[in-house]
């Protein structure tokens, strides 16, 4: 009788053990859970159109009327940084730059656009801004901010030099991926053409971190690369997946109650 009262209680101690574990370790689950469909809920409200992109200045027209000593170099004769973005080569260097139709010089003549380094068919009226990168390796970049698990678009429009086809690149690097960490885009480059700006684009996937670096970069010769009217926007069918989920487990719970 004693043996049998004992081993009733180890069976019940047991089983009380076994279900206060998987309830604190569901407990943790839905914790975690929730905490990344809470952060899409509040990534969705803080969107409010589909059409919001996360990139700062993707058409270079923020400060482009601050440009102005030709050729448009960042940081030559007085010409400002650009809004929004950063550089690996040095202020005032000659590799960076900006372009348009905002960016009005005294070359040829005065109030005339500096289109030193765009395509042939933005040489005599052009029509919008775009930044320059000359020599290979030059790049622009800016930290995004996104949700881990939601699929975002990148845009762009890319071009060379009149008169010389060049190479480009636009990627996405998150910190702690393999392979460099590009998680979308085309690091090794594209040849642009020299005659006007062509449209590109592809999609990415935010893994882990909730701030990644978008880069633009001249990936080859030692002429200029152009980029203009870039976007990165977050695909609402991602956003709608993860509040599904929310939907799913808060069920759940409820079920378990």
């Amino acid at each position: 009788m004693k043996n049998i009262i004992s081993l009733r209680i180890g069976r019940d101690v047991t089983t009380a053990l076994s279900l206060r574990i998987s309830g604190n370790l569901y407990g943790s689950f839905v914790y975690a859970i929730k905490t990344l469909l809470i952060a899409a809920v509040v990534a969705v409200s803080s969107i409010g159109s589909a059409s919001a992109s996360v990139i700062v200045n993707g058409d270079f027209s923020a400060n482009a009327s601050s440009f102005v000593a030709w050729p448009g170099y960042v940081g030559i004769d007085g010409n400002p940084a650009i809004t929004g973005w950063s550089s690996n080569v040095a202020f005032g260097s000659y590799g960076p730059g900006l372009n348009g139709i905002n960016a009005l010089g005294n070359y040829p003549s005065p109030n005339s656009p500096i289109v030193a380094f765009g395509p042939s068919a933005q040489q005599t009226s052009p029509d919008c801004n775009w930044a320059f990168l000359q020599g290979a390796g030059t790049a622009l970049y800016q930290y995004i901010t996104v949700t881990p698990g939601v699929t975002y678009t990148a845009n762009f429009k890319a071009a060379g030099r009149s008169g010389l086809a060049s190479p480009g690149s636009c990627y996405v690097v998150e910190s702690g991926q393999p392979g460099g960490g590009v998680i979308g885009g085309n690091a090794t480059g594209t040849l642009y053409s020299d005659v006007n700006f062509v449209t590109g684009s592809f999609t990415f996937t935010p893994v882990a971190q909730t701030s990644v670096q978008f880069v633009i970069q001249n990936s080859g010769g030692g002429d200029a690369v152009n980029f203009t009217n870039i976007s990165v926007i977050p695909e609402p069918s991602t956003y709608a997946m993860l509040l599904g989920g929310l939907g799913a487990m808060t069920a759940l719970r409820r079920r378990r109650r």
